[in-house]
């Protein structure tokens, strides 16, 4: 793997990255990566996984959101057998 050295970064700006790469339980050079990672996938015009997965999830949320699909979810998940009191 290639290996890439920043000389003279601003302090605020390794701050700035120390404290977004907490936030996203990651070390600061695995939040270079993917920060890396995504510009260039940006760049080239591919998408980010996680947001396609979003978008399949949310498609999915809204297609059993329709009348027709909660009423088979209903029976999917209705109880067999005798009624408990």
């Amino acid at each position: 793997m290639a290996q890439l050295l920043v000389s003279d970064l601003d302090g605020d700006i390794e701050v700035k990255l120390q404290s977004r790469a907490s936030r996203n339980g990651r070390s600061m050079e695995e939040e270079v990566r993917q920060i890396l990672r995504n510009a260039v996938r940006e760049e080239a015009g591919i998408p980010d996984p996680l947001e396609v997965l979003r978008d399949e999830f949310d498609s999915l949320v809204a297609r059993m959101q329709t009348p027709k699909a909660k009423d088979a979810g209903t029976a999917l998940f209705a109880r067999s057998g005798p009624k408990q009191t």
